[in-house]
């Protein structure tokens, strides 16, 4: 590999002591080495700044403040970061030790390709394997009708199709799918048959706590980009797919 483009990496952080440790390594211990970490936190009051200062000399850009939650957190991020691939991981979740090597791979090889996307695996708190998230030719007609999930700690995006906002900063549960729905509808999203990175379900993610909210945040963001009807037979059946996907 000759060309190696900077790769920008954003942690968003809030009182992480628990997994934040297992996920900064998993970035600065990864196999591709041109990589732009930064991350931002929201006030923590617990181990987590201290956790932080002990790899800084790692992390290319780090701040402890208030912030208006996560989307808000990560635009942050994004305004300090400069690479030409970028993405988030949560600061309980982390990534396959070669993740940003084979996504740089295939990147190089599809320039104009706005999405990136491999195979997660779910884990609970003590890192039993509960199911892989695999869902192989995601297209916007897919998302749109809400019949693929987003696996957004598998993902990577192309910096010419963002502009000064990356996230909106409205959402807070589904800012991820309203991401690959903008970029979606006017660029290629390209599959890579490769574990990128492993997402924790745990009794105080927000993925546990507030299905419900996930559900109607996303059936909303559809709407937006074009899907008008959802019946209470589609509402139903929804809501017990995302919770046989996501929740134990």
């Amino acid at each position: 590999m000759n060309y190696q483009p900077l790769v920008s990496i954003i942690t968003p952080t809030l009182n992480s002591e628990k997994y934040l440790e297992e996920t900064i390594l998993s970035v600065i211990n990864q196999t591709y080495k041109n990589i732009e970490y930064i991350i931002i936190d929201g006030g923590s009051t617990d181990s987590t700044i201290d956790i932080i200062k002990k790899y800084e000399d790692r992390i290319a850009y780090w701040v402890s403040e208030k912030d208006n939650g996560q989307s808000d957190a990560i635009n942050k991020g994004y305004k300090k970061s400069k690479g030409e691939l970028l993405t988030w991981i949560g600061a309980d979740d982390y990534l396959e030790n070669d993740c940003v090597e084979n996504v740089v791979k295939i990147f190089l090889e599809n320039r104009r390709c706005g999405i990136f996307y491999g195979i997660v695996k779910i884990h609970d708190e003590i890192n039993n394997l509960e199911k892989l998230m695999s869902y192989k030719n995601i297209t916007f007609d897919s998302l749109i009708s809400i019949s693929q999930i987003v696996a957004q700690p598998g993902s990577f995006y192309n910096r010419i199709y963002l502009s000064d906002m990356f996230l909106d900063k409205n959402l807070h549960f589904c800012m991820d799918y309203d991401l690959w729905l903008r970029i979606g509808k006017v660029s290629e999203i390209k599959y890579i048959n490769k574990i990128l990175a492993h997402f924790r379900i745990h009794n105080s993610s927000k993925t546990a706590t507030s299905t419900l909210k996930f559900i109607k945040e996303e059936i909303s963001i559809s709407r937006k980009y074009g899907r008008r009807l959802f019946s209470k037979l589609t509402y139903s059946l929804y809501k017990a797919y995302i919770k046989n996907i996501l929740i134990k």
